[in-house]
């Protein structure tokens, strides 16, 4: 989860039905979080998603809000 100014998210990685669930490495969320929120980027922003690519790989981080 991230919280920054009051700001509440959970992070997950979408996938296809069947599809093993990649692992979401945190500190590799965190740092390309911190990079986003640097950017000036807010973290409500976030909930449109996040592209986290390293090296050949691609991970696809999507942010909800929790209930």
């Amino acid at each position: 989860m991230l919280r920054r100014c009051g700001t509440l998210l959970e992070a997950h990685a979408p996938r296809a039905y069947g599809d093993p669930g990649p692992r979401l490495d945190p500190l590799l969320l965190g740092a390309a979080v911190q990079v986003w929120l640097n950017a000036r980027r807010t973290a409500g922003e976030l909930s449109g998603g996040l592209v986290v690519r390293t090296g050949p790989r691609t991970l696809n981080v999507a942010f909800t809000w929790p209930p």
